[in-house]
């Protein structure tokens, strides 16, 4: 599938999502889960939250609210249905405010898969797979995010995290070797095995953890290598020149 097939595939999914999560509404006795100091959210920005039709919230003010770490145990869950479908749509556009749907996806944490109905999970799911896929097209972005930053967003219990896993390291673009060889060369797995360290979710650690050491998907990475030379990729811009001294790492027997 081309960007451009997926690009309209999402858009679709976005028309669905508002249309299945438009049964959620705020309560208009309660304030927003969102700090309320002058510097993350005023009066003013909650009130335009509360009050205003979602197809017309200022993307702006919306991102100051899901940028916003929870002050409760967690987000009202038809708090977080009901603006689910706007964060979606703004991801999609790829608006360049958006920098860190992380935290906006935090907030499914603190909730089980129960408590989404068999349509909202499904459509959770189909969400994260075109939306990983789409992502990956995008191979010659030389700022582009980290496997591990894709699967941290859908790693909750709502999604199926392994299987977007698969689907990254099978995706017919460059883009997973590209991320894998730079992790290799900048031993950016070692974070992984630190019991310590807390910047990734437990279940990303433990799906990544294994490309560092695992024989089949060295090989199968240094396949996809020799195939990706052959049709001509040349893996000489951006963070593709990592590919070329993890390469010439694999032949050497360093890695």
């Amino acid at each position: 599938m081309t960007m451009a097939l997926f690009q309209q595939t999402l858009k679709a999914l976005i028309s669905q999502a508002y249309s299945l999560f438009s049964v959620y509404h705020l309560n208009d006795a309660q304030d927003l889960d969102a700090c309320r100091c002058p510097l993350c959210l005023s009066d003013e920005q909650h009130t335009h939250l509360k009050t205003t039709a979602l197809a017309y919230i200022d993307h702006t003010i919306f991102m100051c609210y899901a940028n916003l770490s929870t002050l409760q145990d967690q987000t009202p869950l038809n708090e977080f249905k009901y603006f689910l479908p706007l964060f979606l749509d703004l991801m999609v556009q790829n608006d360049n405010v958006w920098q860190l749907e992380g935290y906006f996806f935090q907030r499914m944490t603190s909730y089980t898969a129960e408590d989404w109905t068999v349509e909202e999970l499904t459509f959770l799911q189909q969400f994260a797979e075109m939306y990983v896929q789409y992502a990956l097209c995008d191979e010659d972005n030389v700022v582009f995010t980290p496997i591990e930053r894709l699967l941290e967003q859908f790693h909750v219990d709502a999604f199926d995290t392994e299987k977007l896993a698969m689907l990254c390291l099978h995706h017919p673009s460059a883009y997973c070797l590209i991320d894998y060889a730079t992790q290799i060369v900048n031993h950016g797995y070692d974070d992984f095995e630190d019991p310590e360290d807390d910047l990734y979710a437990e279940r990303v650690k433990n799906i990544l953890l294994p490309w560092k050491y695992d024989s089949a998907i060295r090989q199968h990475f240094i396949d996809q290598y020799h195939h990706f030379k052959a049709k001509g990729h040349l893996f000489d811009e951006g963070n593709a020149n990592w590919v070329q001294e993890w390469i010439a790492g694999v032949q050497q027997g360093k890695y």
